[in-house]
């Protein structure tokens, strides 16, 4: 996902999400940590993602009505991945 993204421009430069930034441009030291709860997370899965260079936390749970674990589907690690990415393009180009 990361190299998908980096492709459309979500590099060192807007704010991705990398331990360590080779370009030296951005901030370093900001991998997203991944955690697959085995109890109910708020809203079965979310992302928490902070400015530059303070790591992003997606937070995975079961779904209550099938007992499916949303860290074993693809689509929603994606989808809570995107919202990280949305976030921080955002907070670079139209906060900063």
């Amino acid at each position: 996902m990361r190299d998908f993204f980096y492709m459309l421009g979500f590099n060192e430069r807007s704010g991705n999400f990398q331990k360590i930034n080779f370009t030296g441009t951005g901030t370093g030291g900001d991998p997203v940590l991944a955690r697959a709860h085995p109890g109910p997370v708020f809203g079965t899965a979310n992302m928490i993602t902070k400015a530059d260079g303070i790591g992003g936390l997606m937070n995975m749970g079961p779904v209550a009505s099938t007992n499916r674990h949303t860290a074993f589907d693809s689509d929603v690690v994606f989808h809570e991945f995107t919202h990280g990415v949305s976030t921080r393009v955002f907070k670079v180009f139209f906060v900063a």
